[in-house]
């Protein structure tokens, strides 16, 4: 199993720590720190070795204005398949939200699915948040503004 490290004061905009970054030269998962709030971040893929170097930019193969692909983020323990979320994609209704799924070979990766909520509406904020399996055959994913049964009660979804 891949150690987790923490990487502090890494040279980006709006980052100033990293956690849970594998040393596999394969992960993706990370979480930001701004002062008393926390927020998962997506940051391309870094092969680690004695120096931090980018593997890949992945985006969503229908990437619009305001999809917010990557504001979520999580990868397989393998290092082979990611999960990203949009939660501000469009597809169906306004802001109902998507997730992506990628697969890696070797070190390409590649967009194998866009998965939505099947009961989808404006504004449900589909793919927030997601997590992805240590073996990458289970998905879920939040979806915080969903409505069924109350305004704004939320709601997960498990993709196998």
């Amino acid at each position: 199993m891949p150690e987790l490290i923490t990487l502090n004061n890494i040279d980006s905009d709006a980052v100033d720590s990293f956690t849970a970054l594998a040393t596999d030269n394969a992960t993706l998962n990370g979480t930001t720190t701004l002062g008393a709030a926390t927020e998962t971040v997506s940051l391309p893929t870094f092969v680690l070795d004695s120096v931090l170097v980018e593997q890949a930019k992945i985006q969503a193969s229908d990437k619009e204005a305001s999809d917010q692909f990557g504001f979520s983020v999580s990868i397989s323990e393998d290092g082979l398949t990611a999960i990203v979320g949009a939660f501000g994609e469009d597809t169906g209704a306004s802001a109902a939200g998507s997730a992506y799924i990628f697969t890696k070979s070797g070190t390409s990766w590649s967009q194998q699915a866009k998965i939505q909520a099947s009961d989808a509406e404006a504004n449900d904020w589909f793919g927030r948040t997601v997590s992805i399996s240590s073996d990458g055959n289970t998905a879920i994913v939040g979806a915080r503004t969903e409505d069924t049964g109350a305004t704004d009660a939320g709601a997960a979804y498990i993709f196998v």
